[in-house]
């Protein structure tokens, strides 16, 4: 059996020797019927608002994992959208708990490959910008305000490397004047 099983096993155990300790106490003291029924109500309801205050922590609980896990969802596909990749097929058997670890951490990384990518185009930008003004050569395009897909910093960096070739071919012409 499971040990949630035996603990759930256990706490039934536990409420029922309470109360038979609680009567045992009531017997010894002289407490009589009407007011252990009075006593025994007052268990009862502190027992079920302690019940009830766990069910609403619990049910909060999943409500937030849900809501995560939509949130997740719609941020996952706009940034597959935007970084040009392909969603992987996510396990609907999963429990609540690991499809919205899954998720979280799959969100964690297209983030960050957005950063990357996007820090990257920066810096990559800023040397093509240099060596363009230098030889009054135009810019390798990509649409502003768009995530670069990895085969188009791929190919700045080419267009970069055959700039920074063109820049030097031209030095070594000048000078050789």
């Amino acid at each position: 059996t499971r040990k949630s099983e035996v603990l759930g096993s256990t706490l039934l155990c536990s409420i029922n020797t309470a109360i038979a300790r609680l009567k045992d106490i009531w017997n010894t003291i002289g407490i009589e019927e009407e007011m252990r029924v009075q006593r025994m109500e007052t268990v009862k309801k502190h027992t079920e608002n302690l019940f009830n205050d766990m069910i609403k922590e619990e049910e909060n609980l999943q409500e937030r994992l849900e809501k995560s896990i939509q949130y997740c969802e719609r941020e996952l596909k706009v940034l597959s959208q935007q970084l040009s990749m392909e969603l992987p097929t996510i396990d609907e058997n999963q429990t609540i708990l690991q499809k919205e670890k899954n998720l979280s951490v799959l969100l964690e990384y297209y983030a960050s490959e957005k950063d990357e990518r996007m820090s990257e185009l920066k810096q990559l930008k800023e040397q093509e910008e240099e060596l363009c003004n230098d030889i009054c050569s135009t810019p390798y395009y990509i649409p502003t305000g768009s995530i670069p897909t990895r085969q188009q910093l791929d190919e700045l960096k080419q267009y970069i490397k055959e700039l920074s070739e063109e820049k030097a071919r031209r030095f070594v012409a000048f000078t050789g004047l």
